[in-house]
């Protein structure tokens, strides 16, 4: 009658009861504690009785509960959860999820009969009456639309509350931890636990999940900087794994290619790639390796002097013993994110280790005059020593959320500044540093975003007889070109890029499930231009790509697709007419990305 309201009274030192209180003044006017393990949620009022849903150890039921205070199940608790009890025309309503989604329901409390009045793809909620209708809201394709149905076109059918959806998931993790605790379940038994044991981290370190019928790779310090780059896939396999705790994961890949250095006897190479990053201490410790890419590699040095001048040759000849190299890096991925603006800062050192060979020993040749023969030799004493490296860089970013329809972030920056040499050999070759900066800034549609890059590396000792490209300078499209062949045209190189991305929607595409799962398209074109001393080079083309939820048995977003680009530039012809080793003119390849 509008007099009085009831609620459910939640005391702090426990328990649970409805409260009815005085709508005039708040003050309490009768109290009906429930039994131990009963929580009240809902109420609905009767014309001498209240009704309840509540929560128990066996899932929620509902409860008369009369003036003298008794609470008698009118629906005895089962796994299922029920909501926004109502009491109309005789009947309690309340929405179930007992068939696995949300319908609506009606309870004669006279005689305990139970209907479904709604049967829908999805379920629904905010069930509303107005008239003859029966409106509700129910997620679509389009997202979640208001429908409406006339209620003398529903088919309510009489259920027993009691028969719930069985999540097989859910049962089967049920009698796992049933077996491992030695009990056997039986109904109305109290759940029994496993007894504890030690967990010890190293035999749970590698667990494989998932796998892809591809190698790729892949940078963690790229990702969560909001770097975003296409990786080249190529033949093979890469299997993914993470311990149980979620501080240990990475890849373990197989690439077959053909061997730089096989001169047709050994035309394939099996190698082996391992990547595996820990965030379980501070700094994050990443290690990433490569097994038999190529043969390892001998490198010698020849000094030819001439009068007035005097050049220096290395070469790098093949041991035929498999090549091992890899890396070690550390980093501190500081966050600093706040008002919707994602921000980060992240010192990093890494340490480059290969069975690769230097020595800072040389046969010196000299001449008289031009004369192609030399007039004496003579050797100049040094050590071998295994070709490393050390690096150390900052990276920082400043970047808008990158939303679920987009490529790219809509607005943002990063840049990196790092310096990277060979210990124990400076003196030979060349220490680099490097810059790096990247953008995004909003296109022409909300899905659409361009993605701008710069780069630019020197070489910071004149007086070494090599300088080496540390930092990947070259367009995309040049694979067989180095960068140390460019950097010794000059002492810095820098490089431009431009990408556009345009999503492509054309509704979901699950006809390949369960290989793939396509959410939509990208296609991006795309122009690099690389300058140094001898000109520049340029490529131009386009990636199409498909937007991948899953492949195969790896449940991560990725992409799939094809790339293309036309080289050239000022410099591509002198470069090829010296006998300078470069790509064709056109070049086609996969790529495949995959955030894990």
């Amino acid at each position: 009658d509008g007099s009085r309201i009831a609620v459910a009274d939640y005391p702090a030192a426990g328990g649970t009861a409805v409260s009815v209180l005085s709508a005039d003044n708040g003050a309490l006017q009768r109290r009906f504690p429930a039994p131990d393990g009963i929580q009240v949620c809902e109420i609905a009022w009767g014309d001498d009785v209240l009704y309840a849903t509540a929560v128990t150890e066996n899932g929620y039921g509902i409860y008369r509960i009369g003036y003298d205070g008794q609470y008698t199940p009118l629906a005895a608790p089962s796994i299922q959860k029920i909501s926004t009890l109502d009491l109309r025309d005789g009947l309690l309503w309340f929405v179930s999820d007992r068939t696995g989604v949300n319908e609506l329901y009606s309870l004669d409390p006279a005689d305990g009969t139970a209907r479904q009045w709604t049967s829908s793809r999805y379920g629904g909620k905010n069930y509303v009456t107005k008239g003859d209708s029966l409106y509700f809201v129910s997620p679509a394709p389009e997202g979640s639309l208001v429908f409406r149905t006339s209620w003398k076109d529903l088919t309510p059918k009489m259920v027993r509350l009691e028969d719930v959806h069985r999540y097989r998931i859910e049962d089967a993790l049920t009698a796992q931890e049933t077996v491992l605790s030695g009990g056997t379940a039986s109904a109305g038994e109290r759940t029994l636990l496993s007894a504890p044991a030690r967990y010890r981290k190293f035999p749970h370190l590698f667990h494989i999940h998932s796998w892809a019928p591809v190698y790729v790779n892949y940078d963690d310090v790229e990702s969560f900087s909001f770097d975003f780059s296409y990786r080249t896939a190529w033949l093979g396999a890469t299997a993914f794994f993470q311990n149980t705790l979620g501080t240990a994961y990475g890849s373990l890949g197989y690439s077959p290619h053909p061997d730089p250095y096989g001169n047709g006897k050994a035309p394939w190479r099996h190698s082996g790639h391992l990547k595996f990053t820990y965030t379980g201490l501070y700094p994050v410790f990443e290690l990433n390796a490569d097994f038999n890419d190529r043969s390892s590699l001998q490198y010698t040095r020849e000094v030819h002097r001439y009068a007035e001048k005097a050049m220096v040759r290395t070469s790098g000849d093949a041991t035929g013993v498999p090549a091992f190299s890899g890396t070690l890096r550390a980093y501190v991925p500081l966050s600093f994110s706040s008002g919707g603006w994602r921000r980060g800062l992240v010192p990093q050192v890494t340490y480059g280790f290969t069975n690769d060979r230097y020595s800072t020993g040389a046969t010196v040749y000299t001449y008289e005059g031009e004369g192609e023969e030399p007039a004496s030799s003579s050797v100049l004493e040094g050590n071998n020593v295994f070709l490393q490296s050390l690096s150390a860089s900052i990276r920082g970013y400043v970047m808008r959320p990158t939303a679920p329809s987009q490529a790219y972030p809509s607005l943002g920056i990063g840049a990196e500044v790092g310096f990277s040499g060979r210990p124990g050999i400076v003196s030979a070759i060349a220490p680099v540093a490097y810059g790096y900066l990247y953008g995004y800034l909003p296109g022409l549609l909300p899905a659409q975003g361009l993605r701008l890059t710069a780069m630019v590396q020197r070489s910071l000792d004149s007086r070494s007889a090599t300088r080496e490209s540390r930092v990947n300078v070259l367009p995309r499209g040049f694979e067989t070109l180095g960068g140390t062949a460019l950097m010794n045209k000059g002492p810095w190189q820098g490089r431009l890029t431009a990408d556009y991305a345009i999503p492509v929607y054309v509704g979901d595409l699950s006809f390949l499930s369960p290989v793939a799962y396509v959410s939509h398209f990208l296609l991006t074109p795309h122009c690099d231009v690389t300058f140094f001393g001898a000109g520049n080079l340029v490529s131009a083309g386009a990636t199409f790509a498909a937007q991948l939820k899953n492949l195969l048995w790896a449940p991560f977003d990725g992409s799939f697709g094809v790339t293309a680009s036309f080289n050239g530039g000022s410099a591509y012809d002198v470069l090829k007419n010296t006998g300078t080793e470069i790509d064709g003119r056109w070049h086609v390849g996969l790529v495949f990305s995959m955030d894990i």
